[in-house]
């Protein structure tokens, strides 16, 4: 299951980044991220990437053009999988903005999203 979730994950708000992207200090039990862990979903970013300062896995950028400029960034997007048949192998993050052109495997493509995307790779078996 993935797509636009516009909600945090607790995955992420954690003791370790509560002093960084804008976090304010905070360390949230995000309720629909809990929700799916609790349901028996997996999230195939953060299980790919596990330490969310090392990889945050930005997808949304708020008053910005890039990650270096100051703002609010988070990760608002994602794809969820459950089963003993699938296995995450890869995940990443890209993060864009609306109406600016993005290059994606050599080729660019106007984006027509305020968000950027997940794209996560599976093993089935």
């Amino acid at each position: 299951m993935g797509g636009d979730f516009n909600v945090h994950s607790h995955l992420d708000w954690t003791e370790a980044t509560r002093n960084l992207y804008h976090h304010g200090g905070a360390v949230v039990n995000w309720p629909v991220s809990i929700a799916m862990e609790e349901a028996g979903f997996k999230d195939s970013f953060r299980e790919m990437n596990s330490d969310p300062v090392a990889s945050p896995g930005v997808t949304w950028l708020a008053d910005a053009d890039s990650l270096e400029t100051e703002c609010r960034m988070d990760r608002i997007d994602f794809i969820y999988y459950q089963g003993k048949t699938i296995q995450a192998i890869a995940s990443e993050c890209y993060d864009n903005s609306l109406g600016k052109t993005f290059t994606f495997k050599g080729e660019d493509f106007f984006y027509p999203s305020d968000h950027g995307f997940v794209l996560s790779k599976f093993e089935l078996k």
